[in-house]
């Protein structure tokens, strides 16, 4: 599963430059006779960003089943840095930036802390027991994401188009493990704080694509979810909507 995942973001990033290809192309009488202005390019230079996704996790655990309720939720602030001249800025920029992001992975299983580390716990699903109604584990990193953009000359109403190649690295500041579950007769709240042994770091590609302000993004980690021999082989990935708000 996961080589595949890397072969469609590899394809994916094809399809993007040489779609970009074509785009230029069509507009290339345009660009010969008109330069181009910061509002033509620019108008929305995604400076400020929302994004709101699904988690997913690659592994080899027979037992356990991540819910397509595990969602991503973050906002970035990037500084735009256009090539070329201010008075005729390129459709290319590099982009730099830095936001908060939580990601909550509810799952069928359990994660204990055991005498070597972290490690997880087979157990039936629970959707069919009756102790446990909910589990979760949350990981909050700090991002520094960086991207290569394209930003087409905006066509009717104003929307561009766009897409971006990137890198996302995270900085873990906080992990934690909760549960709803029957104690004494009454569903209760459990949390865990502190999974140590959640790696610090996650880092890895990204590839977005989009018109105006929505934009779809994925991103595939290149580090696992836990530290090595620390807990079970999980690799994160996520699919997102990339709101531009400014």
């Amino acid at each position: 599963m996961c080589r595949v995942l890397s072969i469609i973001i590899l394809a994916f990033s094809i399809f993007l430059v040489g779609n970009t290809a074509l785009y230029a192309q069509r507009d290339l009488d345009a660009n010969l006779t008109k330069a181009l202005s910061d509002e033509e390019i620019g108008g929305n230079a995604d400076q400020f960003v929302l994004r709101l996704g699904f988690n997913r996790l690659c592994h080899n655990e027979n037992a356990f089943t991540p819910y397509w309720s595990s969602l991503e939720v973050g906002y970035d602030f990037f500084v735009d840095m256009p090539f070329g001249p201010e008075d005729s800025p390129s459709k290319f920029s590099l982009a730099i930036g830095g936001g908060l992001q939580w990601n909550n992975y509810f799952h069928n299983g359990r994660f204990v802390h055991d005498s070597t580390g972290l490690a997880f716990q087979e157990t039936a699903d629970f959707r069919n027991q009756d102790s446990v109604r909910r589990s979760k584990l949350g990981v909050i990193y700090y991002n520094i994401p960086i991207e290569l953009r394209f930003r087409s000359q905006p066509k009717r109403k104003g929307l561009a188009f766009k897409w971006a190649l990137g890198w996302q690295t995270g900085f873990k500041l906080r992990s934690y493990q909760k549960e709803v579950r029957n104690e004494t007769g009454n569903y209760q709240v459990f949390r865990t704080n502190r999974y140590r042994d959640v790696n610090f770091l996650r880092t890895g590609p990204t590839a977005r694509i989009g018109i105006g302000a929505l934009n779809i993004q994925g991103f595939y980690s290149l580090t696992g979810l836990f530290k090595k021999d620390k807990g079970p082989s999980m690799t994160p990935w996520s699919v997102s909507l990339f709101i531009s708000a400014f």
